[in-house]
């Protein structure tokens, strides 16, 4: 059963303000797929570290953080 289709049977349930959170939740949820969508056409795979570069930025700036605390 669908999305839709659980409001709907809430709603023939008589369960009026369960239909509304239902419904509430799955435009929120709606908007955030489109969110995460637009995100991931802006964050090209390229530009993406790899592991090893991950690794390697992290421990450079710890030993950044270690050498300004000394």
């Amino acid at each position: 059963m669908d999305n839709v289709g659980i409001v709907d049977l809430a709603r023939e349930m008589k369960h009026t303000k369960v239909a509304q959170l239902l419904s509430q939740n799955l435009k929120e949820e709606k908007a955030t797929v489109k969110k995460v969508e637009a995100f991931s056409q802006k964050v090209k795979p390229n530009e993406m570290m790899s592991d090893e570069e991950q690794q390697k930025a992290s421990s450079s700036s710890r030993s950044a953080r270690g050498r300004r605390a000394a």
